[in-house]
């Protein structure tokens, strides 16, 4: 496991200061899921994680950005690329469950109550459900919170998803936009215990490799270039989480060293639910995975409890387990459950 980050005893803040770091899998023309992940650190955390993710650099000697699709090709578990990307697992489910938060948000585009109408191409659905995710974070990892200032950052992106913003003012706005949501849900469900938000800044795009840090860049956003330089470190520590859970939904994943990280985050999600509800809850509020849609167009809690069980492979090779979790109409069948039996929407 990776090493524990020192968190120590504190008094509970009345302000509780986040950074978040977005990313996103998918949403591709053709594609049948779209994931949204946003990783929200405490700020007092964000230094010693981005620490812990350079020594994992250091002792691997891989000092360039990690590319999920190019991951675990050949001779992989010899691959230093691929032994970086294992360690910074290591890292944030040693160290991710018990100060950080990180929400995905997954989107079936092919489910028969997906709106079509409303949601015609791969770019307007990834305009509002990054919204969705934001805003799914905030009701259910900043329940009960009180107040909570925001600073957003998101991945530069490559030519792809470069494509995907282009059209609109999403993200000029997008500190507006969750803000509004997160103010009609206050008013359309009085019982969810939705936090008083604050953006510090808009968010902002860096680059997810570091080998892109400049001081120019780090200048112009008020930082040093090591602050830059931890900053797009987590914001690919972000992609990776995000791209690993994302290939256990779309289960196209051939070669065995992506398929073992993409098995890790699933198993590690699984077993966020196997353990007794008032403790699940808990851990939950740090790691979940939402689908949509759900139950009347809403999201609902999936585990990937299937990919737990049989692995990648073990899923792609079998038509009934296939059945239970590509099914495009109703919810999956790894749908998540507390006592009361009723659906968990997060």
């Amino acid at each position: 496991m990776g090493p524990q980050l020192r968190l120590g005893i504190e008094a509970p803040a009345a302000v509780h200061a986040f950074h978040l770091f977005h990313d996103e899998a998918g949403f591709h023309r053709g594609s049948r899921y779209g994931t949204h992940a946003i990783l929200a650190v405490p700020e007092r955390l964000v230094a010693p994680l981005g620490r812990a993710l350079a020594r994992a650099r250091a002792d691997t000697g891989y000092e360039h950005e990690i590319h999920f699709k190019k991951v675990g090709s050949t001779n992989w578990r010899n691959s230093a690329e691929w032994q970086l990307a294992h360690r910074w697992l290591d890292i944030f489910f040693a160290n991710g469950l018990t100060g950080v938060k990180f929400k995905a948000f997954s989107v079936d585009m092919h489910h028969e109550e997906f709106d079509r109408g409303r949601y015609p191409n791969a770019t307007a659905a990834y305009r509002r459900f990054a919204i969705s995710a934001a805003k799914a974070l905030v009701a259910w990892c900043f329940h009960s919170m009180g107040e909570v200032e925001l600073t957003p950052f998101t991945d530069a992106g490559n030519q792809s998803a470069l494509k995907l913003r282009r059209d609109g003012d999403l993200f000029d706005k997008f500190h507006v936009y969750v803000q509004r949501e997160v103010e009609r849900g206050k008013r359309e469900k009085p019982g969810v215990r939705y936090p008083t938000i604050r953006f510090q800044t808009p968010l902002r795009a860096i680059s997810s490799s570091p080998s892109k840090v400049s001081r120019i860049e780090a200048s112009a956003l008020g930082l040093t270039e090591e602050e830059l330089r931890v900053r797009c470190d987590l914001v690919q520590l972000t992609d990776l989480v995000c791209s690993a859970l994302h290939a256990g939904l779309e289960l196209k994943a051939t070669n065995e060293g992506k398929q073992a990280l993409a098995d890790r985050a699933a198993s590690q999600l699984a077993e966020v639910y196997e353990l007794p509800w008032h403790r699940a809850e808990v851990r939950a509020r740090s790691f979940s995975l939402s689908m949509f849609p759900g139950p009347d167009r809403t999201p609902y809690a999936i585990s990937l409890k299937s990919i737990k069980a049989a692995g990648i492979a073990g899923v792609k090779g079998d038509s009934r387990l296939l059945e239970r979790y590509e099914r495009r109409y109703g919810i999956r069948a790894d749908y998540v459950t507390p006592p009361t039996r009723r659906l968990i929407v997060a």
